[in-house]
């Protein structure tokens, strides 16, 4: 999970307890591509908002670093919900996006869609 926010990470890290998780943390964009690039990881939850590079950034150096996490699912969040904020957290490679504060419920569900293995032509028929 990458957020500048210590508060933030924190309640992240009580909101996905339950669910028996290994969670790593990274406090900005450039502390999570070092991070990214020395593991893999199952998902990636990126804020979008961060000094420095933000998270639309991070999410495009991400995805063209060719490494074990380029393909990675990325779940962006962020306080602003405008619709032009969103897309460009799409165009810039991020797989879902939620609204911050983030809810369990709507976390969880994120997660599953993350998890859930990509459909093929054949399953969606």
């Amino acid at each position: 999970a990458v957020d500048d926010h210590e508060i933030n990470r924190r309640t992240l890290a009580l909101v996905l307890q339950p669910l028996d998780v290994e969670l790593a943390t990274a406090s900005d964009g450039h502390a999570a591509l070092e991070m990214l690039a020395s593991r893999a990881f199952d998902v990636v939850l990126m804020d979008v908002n961060m000094p420095g590079i933000d998270g639309n950034e991070t999410t495009r150096r991400l995805r063209a670093s060719g490494g074990a996490n380029a393909a990675a699912p990325v779940i962006g969040f962020s306080a602003g919900t405008e619709t032009a904020q969103i897309e460009a957290c799409r165009a810039a490679g991020m797989t879902d996006w939620l609204a911050k504060p983030l809810e369990p419920a709507k976390l969880y569900a994120a997660l599953e869609r993350a998890m859930r293995p990509p459909e093929t032509e054949r399953d969606a028929a």
